[in-house]
Order: structure tokens, then C-alpha cells, then sequence
């Protein structure tokens, strides 16, 4: 059965007919919330390790090209991106983010205790 983990935001693959987070057989995508497996690039599928034959590395899962078509042939148009999101929130650069952590690290300090320690990294 293939279908959306809403968990992982990802397509997955699993015997059966329900869906099974315990028994993913093919996971594809990168958490992009892609809207259709079709849309998953070929090469951010990952098939369950013990599925490849002679493989002895540590991963539960291996890289795989795939391409995931509709069976009967028709194509489907990946929508243009969403603005709904675009200026919601502004985006600091480098130096105001440095100022705004400034600020808060002024604000810790002066309210921490001489036996407190702040960690800076």
C-alpha cells in the first residue's frame, strides 16, 4: 500500500492494506510535504535495507532511484508553489539575528545569578 505519513511528511511503502509506520518497505521525499508521490524526486526514495540482496552496511535504509507514474499513463502537473506564507514573518539577516541573540543573551545575564552559567554556543 502506498500512502502519506503525515508523521515523517513523506510517501511510504508497506505490505498490506492499512497503513503500518512499524513495516515501511520504501519510504520517498524529504519532508517536503509533497503533495503526490509523483512529485518526489527520483532520487529521495530509500528502500528497507534487508530487501537488498548481498547488502551488509549498518543503514535501515539505501538510497534507490525510483519514479512513481499513474498507472494508466496520465501525467499530473505539479502546481506552481504557494505565496500564502511569502511575507508572513520577515526574515532576519545575519547581523540583526546576531543582535537579536545579543539581547537576549544581555537579558540572561542580567538576571542570572552569579552561581549560573550561560552557554554561548
Amino acid at each position: 500500500m502506498l500512502w502519506y505519513s503525515g508523521t515523517f511528511k513523506d510517501w511510504d511503502l508497506n505490505n498490506g492494506t492499512k497503513p503500518n509506520e512499524d513495516d515501511i518497505l520504501v519510504y520517498g521525499g524529504q519532508g517536503d510535504s509533497e503533495l503526490r508521490p509523483q512529485f518526489v524526486l527520483a532520487n529521495q526514495w530509500h528502500v528497507a535495507s534487508d530487501m537488498s540482496k548481498g547488502y551488509t552496511g549498518q543503514e535501515d535504509y539505501i538510497p534507490v532511484e525510483l519514479t512513481v507514474k499513474c498507472a494508466d499513463g496520465s501525467e499530473i502537473a505539479k502546481p506552481p508553489p504557494s505565496t500564502q506564507n511569502v511575507g508572513a514573518r520577515p526574515l532576519l539577516t545575519d547581523a540583526e539575528m546576531e543582535r537579536q541573540y545579543a539581547v537576549v543573551y544581555k537579558r540572561a545575564a542580567k538576571h542570572a545569578s552569579q552561581d549560573e552559567e550561560i552557554n554561548l554556543v
